[in-house]
């Protein structure tokens, strides 16, 4: 019999602790969402971010809202964090951000569309790191680092010549971040890179 309460205090238990975390979560989405909605820009941008990590289905709810927001960051971000969030449900209105007057915001849209699978988008990031100006490569460097696909290795391996620096330090760190070998002796050669933080960078990834 003490067996048989044992286990029921601890199922008891059990449920008391889900009923408390549950609440927590909840009112931790709707006030993000509300940030979102209704906070000064900073904490707007910033809950855009934090809503990604909740993997709440409101949260994605809330960020295909955001993708239609007046204001450029946050439609940007909220490209961003749908990727993050793994959810389909954000293919569609990822899909509509690429006709974004933004470029930022349609360079991002293509990124979280292949980190949801939908891998015909790839071009477009390499089509930016290519042809976009200097910030605009810089991010694609980034967006092909962090999708980490090994087609991205040759066209970064040739922005390491790029102009910018800023642009070859990123370039530097994707390649670093896709780990793949056939950046061995390109990532070597930037040791000689006329930047020290590209030389820097190119030193810690082969390390």
């Amino acid at each position: 019999m003490w067996v048989i309460k044992t286990r029921l205090k601890l199922f008891l238990a059990l449920l008391l602790l889900v009923s408390l975390i549950m609440p927590a979560v909840a009112d931790e989405v709707d006030n993000l969402i509300l940030d979102l909605k209704y906070g000064q820009a900073d904490v707007r941008e910033k809950a855009v971010y934090d809503l990604a990590r909740t993997c709440d289905s409101r949260a994605v709810e809330a960020l295909i809202e955001a993708l239609k927001d007046e204001d450029e960051d946050i439609r940007e971000g909220a490209a961003y964090a749908l990727g993050v969030t793994g959810d389909s449900k954000a293919i569609d209105a990822l899909v509509e951000a690429l006709k974004d007057e933004s470029p930022y915001v349609r360079l991002w849209a293509a990124t979280s569309l292949v980190r949801l699978g939908q891998t015909e988008y790839f071009d477009w990031v390499i089509l930016v790191l290519k042809n976009g100006d200097a910030e605009l490569r810089y991010d694609a460097a980034s967006a092909l680092g962090y999708i980490g696909d090994p087609r991205a290795v040759d066209p970064l391996i040739e922005a390491l010549k790029d102009e910018n620096q800023w642009v070859r330090e990123m370039a530097v760190r994707a390649l670093g971040e896709i780990g793949d070998v056939r950046a061995v002796d390109p990532l070597i050669d930037a040791l000689k890179d006329e930047d020290s933080m590209v030389q820097r960078v190119a030193a810690m990834d082969l390390g």
